[in-house]
C-alpha cells in the first residue's frame, strides 16, 4: 500500500479522509462514499471530482502502486487530454467534505 496503513484506507473509504499521497500526478484524493464520487487533486493541474466511482474502485486506488496510473486506467482514458471514463468537473479548490 506503499506507506498507507489499514486505517487511513478504513477512514478513506468511509469517513471521508483524504489520503494525500506520493506521485509525480496526484497530490490526494478523498472518496465521497454516500455519493459515489471522488475528488483528485492532481499537481500542477487542479482538483477534479468524478462521478461514479464505486467503493471497489476506491479501494484499488488505495491499494494501487502508482495513483496516475490509475487515474489513467479507471478516470480518464490514457494518451488523451480530454477523454474521460468518468463524468467529472474541475473544482476550484480541494476542500475535504467532512463526514
Amino acid at each position: 500500500r506503499w506507506g498507507i496503513s489499514n486505517d487511513d484506507v478504513e477512514a478513506f473509504l468511509h469517513r471521508r479522509k483524504v489520503l494525500e499521497v506520493s506521485s509525480s500526478n496526484v497530490a490526494a484524493a478523498q472518496f465521497l462514499a454516500g455519493e459515489n464520487k471522488m475528488i483528485i487533486s492532481y499537481i500542477g493541474d487542479g482538483h477534479y471530482e468524478y462521478d461514479g466511482v464505486t467503493e471497489q474502485e476506491a479501494v484499488s486506488f488505495a491499494n494501487a502502486g502508482s495513483k496516475g496510473i490509475w487515474c489513467w486506467t479507471v478516470l480518464r482514458v490514457r494518451g488523451s487530454k480530454t477523454a474521460h471514463r468518468k463524468v467529472f468537473r474541475k473544482v476550484a479548490g480541494f476542500r475535504p467534505a467532512l463526514a
